[in-house]
């Protein structure tokens, strides 16, 4: 009898977990079915084919058009998108069939290059009562996720564009709300009932450093198709939302504050050298004589293989940390400082460890494994002014492509001179991601959001020399790889 009730008292407690975490008893796995199909992931791409925008979309009806948010495909110079599927189809679209800047939404025009069909939108107002729903959106713009919340009245038109500091829009109609979470970088996301019918489409707004959730009612997307003359126009004739949408610029997850401070001072230890626990010389022998230290040359620091996949690691996600959107400003400032000590501390080593970096696999510049985290010597070499504004051209120490930062970048990715950035022929050590290779004419280039960057030593003219022959000697005149021997440096560790 007692085995019988606490078997019960377990399913009962189980159930309500399974309430709790699913509201309404809406069946997850169902609406997927309708979901994983038909919700994509939205690219923008502008004249020299750079990404400069993610938003999450889906497709409608007959599968010819994809909803999504009209910021992220207003972006400057943007003239085409290319949508992406939990399947990995593609298909691209330079045209728009409808676009409303009250709505902040837009139909990107796909023709017939899908054989599938899209969701349907509701076209009946959702009441007072709050429904269960589940929202499916690319968070982060990497992977297609799902939380499951609640949909009901939110504020009007006229009330929310008084919040955020804009003009009230000339139609008056009120927005839902979505209670239960959202899903990071993933405006135009369409939110589903148990049928998978179109409820409602998010927008991620900008109000005070923080990010605001909203939601378009389908029954207001509904009216504007309606009302849509069908006429297909360019990127470039796209209005501006009246909506300030908050853009995903990089993809991928990007890691807490604390979780950065914990990746920079990994980075750091993985740097110093191991043989020596950066002290620079080690003492061998009966007599205990110091000599320099055959790990790192006596430089203190060393760049082996797994060091500089560290690096890699730091100079990806520190991107990623300062170009999430809405970032708060003292988070920021404060991991440039951090990671800023890193690099004045890789500004100012020796040739060996300059060498080792530069050297290293991970910071190629080749045509593959992109997205990745670089952390290069480069020269400034000139500018390139393109349809969206001004790029800084860079050339790497080790040669290879060039490496394009968008010029407005570089001075809040300076970590003391605020406002300042390179000038042609200065060195630098720049930290970022590099996200794609693109071409201009001829040229092959790498583009790189940038993280931070340092003044570093001038390398001269052409890429970093290959390393120095070995010289034959007695065992104490060199290191282990015949390195020349280097006076002895003081007892004292690398201090970064």
């Amino acid at each position: 009898m007692l085995k019988a009730v606490g078997s019960a008292l377990v399913a009962l407690l189980f159930a309500a977990d399974l309430l709790a975490a699913n509201p309404g008893g809406i069946d997850v796995a169902e609406v997927q079915t309708h979901a994983d199909p038909a919700v994509c992931l939205v690219t923008v791409q502008n004249s020299l084919g750079i990404t400069v925008a993610y938003a999450s979309g889906f497709l409608l009806g007959k599968g010819r058009f994809v909803i999504t948010d009209l910021a992220a495909v207003t972006q400057p110079d943007a003239t085409r998108a290319t949508v992406r599927f939990q399947d990995g189809s593609m298909a691209t679209s330079t045209q728009f069939g409808l676009a409303n800047p009250s709505i902040g939404l837009a139909a990107i025009h796909l023709g017939d290059t899908l054989s599938r069909a899209g969701l349907t939108l509701s076209s009946e107002p959702i009441g007072p009562s709050p429904l269960p729903v589940v929202l499916f959106g690319w968070q982060w713009g990497n992977r297609l996720a799902n939380v499951v919340g609640r949909l009901g009245p939110g504020q009007g038109t006229a009330d929310l564009a008084a919040r955020l500091g804009v003009a009230p829009p000339a139609e008056t109609w009120g927005f839902l709300f979505l209670t239960g979470g959202t899903l990071p970088g993933a405006s135009g996301a369409p939110i589903l009932d148990q049928t998978g019918a179109v409820l409602g489409i998010t927008l991620l707004l900008a109000s005070r450093n923080t990010t605001l959730l909203t939601v378009v009612p389908s029954d207001v997307m509904h009216g504007a198709l309606l009302s849509a003359k069908p006429e297909l126009k360019p990127f470039a004739d796209l209005p501006k939302p009246l909506w300030p949408v908050q853009i995903l610029r990089v993809a991928g997850d990007p890691p807490g504050a604390t979780e950065f401070g914990q990746l920079v001072e990994t980075t750091k230890t993985g740097l110093v050298c191991k043989r020596c626990s950066g002290k620079g010389t080690i003492v061998e022998g009966i007599y205990g004589r110091r000599r320099p230290c055959p790990g790192c040359n006596g430089e203190k620091i060393a760049c082996p293989s797994a060091a500089a996949t560290q690096l890699a690691q730091f100079a990806a996600q520190g991107a990623r940390f300062v170009h999430v959107p809405g970032q708060d400003e003292r988070a920021r400032r404060t991991s440039l400082a951090a990671g800023g000590g890193l690099l004045q501390g890789i500004a100012k080593a020796e040739e060996g460890f300059r060498t080792a970096l530069v050297r290293a696999p991970q910071m190629g510049l080749g045509r593959a494994g992109f997205p990745k985290g670089l952390v290069v010597y480069a020269r400034v070499r000139d500018t390139l002014q393109a349809p969206d504004g001004q790029y800084t051209i860079l050339v790497p120490a080790q040669g290879g492509s060039d490496i394009a930062v968008r010029s407005d970048a570089l001075p809040a990715a300076a970590p003391e001179k605020a406002d300042d950035a390179p000038a042609p022929g200065d060195w630098v050590v720049l930290a970022g991601l590099a996200a794609q290779t693109f071409s201009v004419e001829s040229d092959s280039m790498v583009y790189l959001v940038p993280f931070l960057w340092v003044d570093a030593p001038d390398f001269g003219e052409g890429p970093v020399p290959p390393p120095r022959p070995r010289r034959p000697g007695p065992p104490d005149a060199g290191d282990d790889a015949g390195n020349d021997p280097r006076p002895p440096r003081g007892g004292g560790g690398w201090r970064w």
